[in-house]
């Protein structure tokens, strides 16, 4: 395979990458299959067996729930029966006798219902058991395979088909360092920031990050209210007399006031000391993926003549030239760039070339639905694609009882996470630069910080056990997490404070001025809600295991071991391959 091939990503997605990961993603599983000795053959069996008694459930629930509808109608007609005989509304004795025949009868068919409707519900709580017990001992015959699965199954199978690609086992002390350090990565996001899950690696030693984040963002609220006012006027009525006529107004107003609004995003940062000084932004354009017409092209011609007259208002402010290239100048449409030699160093002919191809495809990748900030070493990618998926790689999603529902789900969701990897670095893999491999002579990690949790993986961890665990009391919003390392002791467990930083509520009243048809002004009061901030503070323990691997055999040796090093069985768990309690 050339080592140039990501010069064309979408050709080499559609040509290599794609094929050859299908191939190794069914090998995989054909592998784990064979070493966990589970029978297929057996467990059709079983599974078909669990189908069919989960089909006689349901039938039998449909049954029970048509006979408990039609028991309801003869009670009803039982009980109007028997309300008409006894209203007097017939006189008639035949009639009295039919109703009272019909009214017996309903309520007789009606107990009888009743008495099938308990046999059906002991048969159905009969096969519930069944199937149950069915799908345990189908749980245990697919044991050794589930057992096989791991945190590092979906990265291996990535780092086995794209090169030079490695993802770290642990996000360290030592690789958030490394970040900041040399690759101008922000330190730690603001308290309004929590990161949900984080992966880690990198591309020919060049350091990236795929972040899930929350953040909370100042939005606003309408609040409205009301007050009824009356008056009286004195009227004349059709016949000439004078009377008092009460007259009704409802005033209505509105407020706006701030509120806390949350959102989560998927982001890939990458680093890359290509363009050092460089800093610019983009954003997805609605000319990319256009045919050739006459709206179109016109829509192109006027947005490459704004981008000529502002190249023309050369001075200190507004450094920007045009390159010869219009179509990447339009689409890509970077024109608040800071350093227009350094942004000719990273978008060469050649990636500007693919970069047009990029954001115009409509057939094999995502096209133009990506942001793009670089931030002197440091690329930020947020692609649409990205957020229709999840990051985690929890080797327990791919648990199941049925091997063919197992195999099916494993090849699916690594192809789906293979697919949303690829397209969010290919905006990257268009520039050559970013190709080049770190520099030799970077800094190593010290075995303590490789072995010490950073702040993005402490978050991480700490939503793991979901924002219960640290809400505080009063919050009625979402939390945002953040974690900061306060001990380590002799047998490297690391203490970290999380805050749970959410919002109590306070009503408040504000009275609205308004204008009555009585001739009057009025306060009108509108209630609303203010916002105020609550933190709760909760210690968590992290640890990272001696070992890197991540399977479950290996996860109960990780916290036999943990436990001998002094971890408490307050939820104690093992998680990303860390273990952490709290």
């Amino acid at each position: 395979m050339s080592t140039d091939f990501f010069f064309e990503p979408l050709e080499a997605y559609e040509t290599e990458f794609k094929p050859n990961f299908a191939k190794t993603v069914r090998k995989k599983f054909d592998t784990l299959l064979a070493e966990s000795k589970v029978d297929a053959a057996e467990n059709k069996k079983l599974v078909d067996e669990i189908r069919k008694l989960q089909s006689e459930h349901i039938g039998l629930k449909r049954k029970k729930a048509f006979l408990v509808v039609l028991t309801i109608l003869l009670a009803v007609a039982a009980v109007v029966g028997g309300f008409m005989l006894f209203s007097g509304y017939y006189d008639d004795g035949k009639i009295i006798t039919l109703i009272s025949i019909g009214a017996i009868a309903a309520v007789l068919l009606a107990i009888y219902l009743i008495v099938i409707c308990v046999r059906l519900q002991k048969q159905i709580n009969a096969l519930a058991e069944a199937i149950e017990k069915q799908i345990a001992a189908a749980y245990e015959q697919m044991q050794p395979l589930n057992s096989l699965f791991s945190w590092r199954t979906i990265e291996e199978l990535i780092e086995q088909v794209i090169p030079d690609t490695v993802f770290d086992r642990v996000f360290s002390v030592a690789r958030h360092q490394d970040l900041i350090k040399n690759f101008d990565f922000p330190g730690d996001f603001a308290d309004t920031v929590g990161v949900c899950q984080c992966v880690t690696g990198t591309f020919r030693k060049n350091p990236f990050a795929l972040l899930n984040v929350r953040e909370m963002e100042w939005g606003e609220k309408n609040y409205e209210g009301s007050l009824t006012i009356s008056w009286e006027e004195e009227e004349t009525d059709s016949d000439g007399n004078e009377k008092t006529v009460t007259h009704y107004q409802t005033l209505t107003a509105t407020v706006t006031k701030p509120y806390p609004e949350y959102s989560e995003y998927k982001m890939l940062y990458y680093g890359h000391e290509t363009a050092p000084k460089l800093t610019f932004f983009r954003s997805p354009s609605d000319l990319s993926g256009k045919s050739k017409g006459f709206f179109s092209d016109f829509s192109k011609k006027r947005e490459l003549n704004n981008l000529k007259k502002k190249a023309r208002k050369m001075d200190e402010d507004n450094k920007f030239t045009l390159m010869s290239n219009h179509d990447f100048e339009v689409l890509f449409h970077a024109d608040n760039r800071n350093d227009e030699h350094e942004f000719r160093v990273l978008f060469t002919p050649l990636a500007q070339a693919q970069m047009v191809k990029v954001l115009n495809d409509k057939k094999v990748g995502r096209g133009d639905n990506f942001c793009f900030r670089k931030t002197c070493r440091t690329n930020a990618v947020i692609p649409e694609h990205l957020q229709n998926i999840s990051v985690d790689t929890d080797p327990d999603q791919f648990v199941f009882y049925d091997l063919e529902e197992s195999r099916n789900f494993f090849i699916t969701r690594n192809e789906e996470f293979f697919d949303a990897f690829y397209f969010a670095f290919t905006p990257l893999w268009t520039i050559p630069a970013y190709h080049e491999p770190r520099q030799e002579g970077a800094e190593e990690e010290s075995p303590r910080q490789g072995n010490l949790v950073s702040p993005w993986a402490g978050e991480m961890l700490a939503y793991a056990y979901g924002e219960e665990y640290f809400r505080h009391k009063d919050s009625v919003t979402m939390n945002i997490l953040k974690t900061q390392l306060t001990s380590i002791d002799e047998n490297g467990i690391t203490r970290m404070d999380v805050s749970a930083h959410g919002y109590r509520i306070e009503e408040r009243i504000d009275y609205v001025t308004k204008w009555g048809n009585d001739g009057n002004f009025h306060e009108v009061p509108v209630y609303w809600d203010e916002y105020l901030p609550v933190c709760k503070v909760r210690p968590i323990h992290v640890l990272k295991p001696d070992f890197d691997n991540a399977g479950p055999e290996n996860e109960w040796e990780a916290l036999q071991t943990a436990r001998r090093l002094g971890a408490q069985d307050q939820d104690l768990r093992y998680y990303k391959n860390w273990i952490t309690y709290l």
